[in-house]
């Protein structure tokens, strides 16, 4: 086998890892891909793997050096690759609560992504987007933004994706008192989410989440049941 069929086993096997939250096994997987794409001087390949480190490296909790990794890289070529790092750091700064840079970033990526063709990935990305808006205040448009990413997922058929939009729809109404459109939103999160039957974390985190909506409008039995 070729050291360029061992760097894209790698880094697909870390994908696939990424996906069963594997995260320790998914980081091993790409930094074996990123050594033999060095090795061999692929630098397209090397580049975008790397990228793809960014995330996990984030999602382990270490977003300094997920960012240190985003600076470092060179080699991708489409606009849409370099968004996608773009939207990789955004999370990284989200998580060390610099939430100006995280939407600067996150918005830079829109830019970008809104003119090609991923439908899916604009999703993905104004989902994240309406969130850190949501913590810093900005619930109008954190709402306009979940709205275009419910629609843009239910069109695609990514339910998950459109319960999450949702789901964080109502979280953020909720936010600013607007208990009806909190509980509407809870409710067709769930429906969503129903089509991919719950995966992960989200039926308790949904009920979580209605059960605090509940309790601020005044309604103890249903915030118990949830």
């Amino acid at each position: 086998i070729s050291d360029e069929a061992r760097l894209v086993a790698h880094w697909a096997v870390g994908l696939a890892a990424r996906e069963l939250n594997l995260l320790g096994e998914a980081e091993g997987h790409l930094r074996r891909a990123i050594e033999i794409g060095l090795r061999i001087a692929d630098d397209r390949r090397t580049a975008q793997v790397t990228s793809a480190l960014v995330a996990i490296v984030t999602s382990r909790g270490r977003a300094d050096e997920a960012l240190t990794i985003a600076d470092g890289i060179s080699g991708l070529r489409e606009p849409s690759e370099l968004a996608d790092l773009e939207m990789k750091r955004a999370l990284a700064l989200e998580q060390l609560g610099r939430l100006d840079e995280a939407v600067l970033a996150y918005t830079n990526a829109l830019v970008v992504v809104a003119t090609g063709d991923d439908r899916v990935l604009e999703a993905r990305l104004r989902t994240n987007r309406a969130i850190v808006l949501a913590y810093r205040g900005d619930t109008d448009h954190a709402l306009g933004d979940l709205e275009i990413a419910e629609r843009l997922a239910v069109e695609h058929r990514q339910f998950f994706l459109a319960g999450g939009a949702a789901h964080n729809h109502g979280f953020t109404a909720g936010r600013r008192g607007d208990i009806v459109t909190a509980l509407d939103s809870f409710d067709r999160a769930e429906r969503l989410y129903a089509e991919v039957g719950f995966p992960g974390r989200c039926r308790g985190v949904l009920a979580a989440d209605r059960c605090e909506v509940m309790m601020v409008a005044g309604l103890h039995g249903e915030a118990r049941t949830a």
